[in-house]
């Protein structure tokens, strides 16, 4: 499938986006409006053209395999593939937070689940809390592991004000409070 669109798009006139809702669609219809208006839209690009969201999900199906492969950089890249398609997909975004976190980058993956939590407001109405409750909880797991436990406390009652029943939410509180609990018998 990503060969097949990769040959149809290659010599492309059209500056191509990805989009799952009308809502992204938009988005980006702005985001290039505003390029051209500043001529600073892609080079040798003479407009823009949003497609269905199936190339960029092969792109992050890929990335998702090569990442449960162990072959982390290449997930990456493949990942980094999809976002060139649909740069404010929260569930991509969130996925390349998981691998920055993997890499132990905790300053790209902090800005990365940030942005994902911000474009959760593009995502289809039926994928938006999942999404923002995915960002959220990798924010909360990069702010534990950065020692921001207070920080980390409050991204995992966002999670549950939004969604009571988030399971992985309350497990990770409850283990934030167990470490804030023993830092403060210290």
């Amino acid at each position: 499938m990503i060969d097949s669109f990769e040959k149809y798009y290659a010599n492309s006139e059209h500056k191509i986006n990805c989009a799952r809702s009308s809502t992204e669609s938009l988005a980006y219809q702005v985001i290039a409006a505003a390029a051209m208006n500043k001529g600073e839209f892609e080079k040798g690009k003479k407009d823009q053209i949003i497609l269905p969201q199936t190339w960029a999900d092969a792109y992050f199906v890929k990335s998702y395999a090569l990442q449960e492969l162990g072959r982390i950089a290449e997930a990456k890249a493949e990942i980094n593939k999809a976002l060139a398609l649909s740069p404010s997909n929260s569930l991509y975004l969130s996925e390349l937070g998981s691998i920055c976190v993997l890499q132990k980058d905790w300053p790209g993956a902090r800005r990365i689940f940030r942005k994902a939590e911000e474009d959760a407001s593009l995502s289809p109405e039926n994928a938006r809390l999942v999404e923002l409750g995915q960002a959220r909880r990798g924010t909360g797991y990069v702010l534990v592991e950065l020692g921001l436990l207070d920080e980390a406390e409050k991204k995992y009652k966002q999670c549950l004000a939004d969604e009571p029943n988030d399971k992985k939410a309350k497990a990770e509180l409850e283990y934030v409070r167990g470490l804030k609990a023993k830092k403060n018998k210290k």
